[in-house]
């Protein structure tokens, strides 16, 4: 999940679009979370 962010992943984009991967827009997504967040988010 984190890797898709970090290269641009755009999800809405058909899987054989060129503007799939590396589509930094997504990059806007991204948000700090705390360590017990992230601990909380893994254990769903």
């Amino acid at each position: 999940m984190i890797l898709d962010r970090v290269f641009g992943y755009d999800p809405t984009e058909d899987e054989n679009s060129p503007y799939a991967m590396f589509n930094t827009s997504i990059m806007e997504e991204l948000e700090k979370i705390s360590y017990e967040e992230a601990m909380k988010r893994i254990r769903r």
